[in-house]
Formats: C-alpha cells, structure tokens, sequence
C-alpha cells in the first residue's frame, strides 16, 4: 500500500478539520500544560498516533520507517510544540 503524506493544496481540501479539532480537544495531554502528564513525551506520541490514524485512513498499515519519518519530523512535531 503506498501512501503520500506530503501535504498538497488537495490533501488539505480532504481533511476533516472538525474531526482534527476534535480529536486534539479529546487528548488534553497534547494541550493542556497543568497536567502532570503533559511532559510525557512517550504518551504524546501516542496521542498523535491517534490522531493520526484518526484523520488519516490507512496510517496505521504504514512500515516502521515510514511511521517514524512522519511521526518525528519537523513539521509535525512542531504541530504539538508549546508556544514561548
């Protein structure tokens, strides 16, 4: 199965924004800094894994290497950065 996650002007027009929004809203550790657990880099991830499989049919069927390039780059851990 191949799947292309690079965001073109189509892919965005496909995303279920209220789904993402809703989504995020239900895992306050990705949020929510008064949480004891909000330092839980491990248990985010797997929030945003997800998350992930949530808005994105078939991501969890992707190969290890693959997972890791998308769930550690750049532009998706700065998804879920606390603003300074």
């Amino acid at each position: 199965m191949s799947i292309d996650f690079n965001m073109s002007s189509t892919d965005e027009d496909n995303l279920d924004v209220g789904l993402l929004i809703t989504s995020v809203e239900e895992r306050p550790l990705l949020w929510d800094n008064t949480l004891d657990s909000y330092s839980d880099r491990n248990d985010k991830r797997k929030r945003c894994r997800d998350i992930f499989c949530i808005t994105k049919p078939g991501f969890e069927e992707l190969d290890l290497f693959l997972l890791n390039k998308i769930m550690f780059s750049s532009t998706t851990s700065a998804m879920f950065e606390t603003p300074s």
